[in-house]
Protein backbone atom coordinates (compact mmCIF):
# COMPACT_ATOMS: atom_id res chain seq x y z
CA UNK A 1 0.00 0.00 0.00
CA UNK A 2 2.26 2.51 0.45
CA UNK A 3 4.19 2.42 -3.40
CA UNK A 4 0.54 3.91 -4.31
CA UNK A 5 1.16 6.72 -1.53
CA UNK A 6 -1.51 5.07 1.20
CA UNK A 7 -0.67 5.88 4.85
CA UNK A 8 -1.66 3.22 7.62
CA UNK A 9 -3.48 4.23 10.47
CA UNK A 10 -4.41 3.19 13.91
CA UNK A 11 -7.70 3.86 15.59
CA UNK A 12 -7.30 4.67 19.06
CA UNK A 13 -10.69 4.28 20.28
CA UNK A 14 -12.41 1.29 18.19
CA UNK A 15 -15.15 1.40 20.87
CA UNK A 16 -17.05 4.05 19.05
CA UNK A 17 -18.19 2.25 16.52
CA UNK A 18 -16.63 1.65 12.77
CA UNK A 19 -17.09 5.28 11.46
CA UNK A 20 -14.61 6.61 14.03
CA UNK A 21 -12.08 4.96 11.84
CA UNK A 22 -13.16 6.74 9.02
CA UNK A 23 -12.77 10.08 11.37
CA UNK A 24 -9.32 9.28 12.37
CA UNK A 25 -7.98 9.39 8.81
CA UNK A 26 -9.98 12.38 8.13
CA UNK A 27 -8.33 13.81 10.79
CA UNK A 28 -4.96 12.95 9.94
CA UNK A 29 -5.26 13.93 6.62
CA UNK A 30 -6.94 17.41 7.23
CA UNK A 31 -4.24 17.84 10.56
CA UNK A 32 -1.36 17.32 7.93
CA UNK A 33 -2.55 20.28 6.22
CA UNK A 34 -1.91 18.76 2.44
CA UNK A 35 -4.28 19.88 -0.33
CA UNK A 36 -5.16 17.00 -1.82
CA UNK A 37 -8.33 15.81 -4.09
CA UNK A 38 -9.65 13.75 -1.25
CA UNK A 39 -9.33 10.17 0.51
CA UNK A 40 -9.41 6.60 -0.14
CA UNK A 41 -10.55 4.87 3.07
CA UNK A 42 -10.05 1.17 3.41
CA UNK A 43 -10.38 -1.01 6.48
CA UNK A 44 -7.40 -3.59 7.43
CA UNK A 45 -9.59 -6.55 7.97
CA UNK A 46 -11.08 -6.73 4.44
CA UNK A 47 -7.71 -7.63 3.03
CA UNK A 48 -9.01 -9.62 -0.10
CA UNK A 49 -9.69 -5.73 -1.40
CA UNK A 50 -7.56 -5.94 -4.44
CA UNK A 51 -4.56 -3.49 -5.54
CA UNK A 52 -6.81 -3.28 -8.50
CA UNK A 53 -9.92 -1.72 -6.99
CA UNK A 54 -8.18 0.58 -4.56
CA UNK A 55 -6.21 1.87 -8.69
CA UNK A 56 -10.37 2.01 -9.80
CA UNK A 57 -11.23 4.45 -6.98
CA UNK A 58 -8.51 6.19 -7.31
CA UNK A 59 -8.72 6.72 -11.23
CA UNK A 60 -12.06 8.37 -10.88
CA UNK A 61 -10.81 11.81 -9.88
CA UNK A 62 -11.86 14.98 -8.28
CA UNK A 63 -14.58 15.63 -10.16
CA UNK A 64 -16.04 12.46 -8.07
CA UNK A 65 -17.99 13.20 -5.09
CA UNK A 66 -18.00 9.79 -3.20
CA UNK A 67 -17.02 6.44 -4.66
CA UNK A 68 -17.79 3.21 -2.56
CA UNK A 69 -17.32 -0.19 -4.30
CA UNK A 70 -20.73 -2.31 -4.92
CA UNK A 71 -19.39 -6.49 -4.47
CA UNK A 72 -21.42 -8.80 -6.82
CA UNK A 73 -24.16 -8.14 -8.39
CA UNK A 74 -28.18 -7.97 -8.35
CA UNK A 75 -29.77 -7.65 -5.26
CA UNK A 76 -27.34 -9.79 -3.42
CA UNK A 77 -24.47 -6.85 -4.38
CA UNK A 78 -23.54 -4.90 -1.11
CA UNK A 79 -21.93 -1.34 -0.85
CA UNK A 80 -18.53 -1.75 1.71
CA UNK A 81 -15.46 0.23 1.99
CA UNK A 82 -12.81 0.96 0.98
CA UNK A 83 -14.45 4.44 -0.09
CA UNK A 84 -13.37 7.24 -1.96
CA UNK A 85 -14.62 10.71 -0.32
CA UNK A 86 -13.49 14.30 -1.92
CA UNK A 87 -11.96 16.48 0.33
CA UNK A 88 -14.61 18.88 1.21
CA UNK A 89 -16.05 16.27 2.50
CA UNK A 90 -14.23 15.62 4.99
CA UNK A 91 -14.83 18.26 7.69
CA UNK A 92 -18.49 16.98 7.20
CA UNK A 93 -17.21 13.35 8.17
CA UNK A 94 -15.64 14.65 11.37
CA UNK A 95 -18.69 16.16 12.45
CA UNK A 96 -21.04 13.14 12.77
CA UNK A 97 -21.86 11.83 15.73
CA UNK A 98 -20.65 8.08 16.69
CA UNK A 99 -21.92 5.33 15.16
CA UNK A 100 -21.05 1.72 14.14
CA UNK A 101 -22.35 1.78 10.83
CA UNK A 102 -19.47 3.92 8.75
CA UNK A 103 -20.05 7.28 6.84
CA UNK A 104 -23.66 6.33 5.67
CA UNK A 105 -25.27 9.25 6.83
CA UNK A 106 -22.56 11.45 5.17
CA UNK A 107 -23.55 9.58 1.70
CA UNK A 108 -27.41 9.70 2.06
CA UNK A 109 -28.29 12.44 -0.45
CA UNK A 110 -24.66 12.65 -2.43
CA UNK A 111 -24.18 11.51 -5.60
CA UNK A 112 -22.36 8.09 -4.96
CA UNK A 113 -20.40 6.50 -7.33
CA UNK A 114 -20.60 2.68 -7.26
CA UNK A 115 -17.33 0.35 -8.18
CA UNK A 116 -18.73 -3.06 -9.37
CA UNK A 117 -16.13 -5.36 -7.79
CA UNK A 118 -16.07 -9.15 -7.38
CA UNK A 119 -18.21 -10.32 -4.54
CA UNK A 120 -15.10 -12.34 -2.78
CA UNK A 121 -13.15 -8.95 -2.19
CA UNK A 122 -15.28 -8.55 0.48
CA UNK A 123 -14.55 -10.86 3.34
CA UNK A 124 -14.58 -9.40 6.29
CA UNK A 125 -12.47 -10.73 8.59
CA UNK A 126 -14.26 -10.34 11.99
CA UNK A 127 -14.24 -14.15 13.41
CA UNK A 128 -11.56 -16.94 13.27
CA UNK A 129 -13.26 -19.00 10.88
CA UNK A 130 -13.19 -16.18 8.74
CA UNK A 131 -9.38 -15.62 9.29
CA UNK A 132 -8.98 -18.98 8.26
CA UNK A 133 -10.60 -18.15 4.34
CA UNK A 134 -8.90 -15.34 4.30
CA UNK A 135 -5.73 -17.59 4.89
CA UNK A 136 -6.41 -20.07 2.94
CA UNK A 137 -7.26 -17.66 -0.20
CA UNK A 138 -3.85 -15.15 0.40
CA UNK A 139 -2.06 -18.86 0.88
CA UNK A 140 -3.03 -19.63 -3.55
CA UNK A 141 -0.77 -18.82 -5.85
CA UNK A 142 -1.30 -15.41 -7.56
CA UNK A 143 -2.15 -17.65 -10.86
CA UNK A 144 -4.69 -19.08 -8.88
CA UNK A 145 -6.51 -16.20 -7.36
CA UNK A 146 -6.38 -14.25 -10.95
CA UNK A 147 -7.90 -17.10 -12.44
CA UNK A 148 -11.05 -17.50 -9.50
CA UNK A 149 -11.63 -13.52 -9.23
Amino acid sequence: MDALGFECLTNPEPQRGLLSSFQVGAAALLAGGEEGPGAVFTLADMPLVSIDTHQHLLALGPETEAAQCRYGEGEAAVSAPPLLLRADLLPALLALPAADIGPRALLRGRTVTLLPRPAAELLDVDTPQALAQAAAYLGKSWGERSESG
